[in-house]
């Protein structure tokens, strides 16, 4: 962080997110610098826990004080959804961002779908609603879904 603030500009900073998985044990931890939500979707609860920042972005003040990383037991079926501001900030021809809130219902909606799948729907979605109206932020996407037990077997995937 120390590096990372001396090289930037006055007023640039970096967020951050990053995942820790355990494929054994099917955990995980979850660190956010000032990034935007992260989304666990849980399948059997029904529900949507919004993973927000430990810490304020890297290269804005030092020392860096930040909480411990979440740790996450993730069950079959459910869905971790990392993704840049622009998933969820772009604008239709009305100036009407798309919002996180179609996100958490895209992403509940397709659950049982595979993560591939989920991925080109949300996108397909996205670009849809924003028509041909220029958008000034990137569209990044993760998704991670942990399998069924059944179609899990003998597979090193999460």
């Amino acid at each position: 962080n120390q590096l990372l603030s001396n090289d930037l500009r006055s007023g640039q900073f970096v967020t951050l997110t990053a995942l820790v998985l355990c494929m054994n044990t099917h955990t995980a931890k979850y660190f956010s610098a000032g990034h935007g939500p992260t989304l666990v979707i849980r399948k059997h609860e029904g529900t949507v826990e919004n993973l927000e920042a430990q810490s304020i972005p890297l290269g804005i003040d030092t020392p860096l004080n930040m909480e411990p990383p979440i740790k996450l037991a993730l069950a079959p079926g459910d869905i971790v959804a990392m993704f840049s501001d622009g998933c969820y900030e772009g604008k239709n021809d009305e100036d009407e961002a798309f919002g996180l809130a179609r996100v958490i219902d895209l992403l509940k909606e397709n659950q049982d779908k595979s993560a591939e799948e989920i991925i080109k729907h949300l996108q397909v979605a996205i670009t849809t609603f924003t028509g041909r109206k220029s958008q000034v932020d990137d569209m990044t996407m993760l998704l991670l879904k942990r399998l069924p037990e059944e179609d899990n077997k003998g597979d090193a995937s999460l």
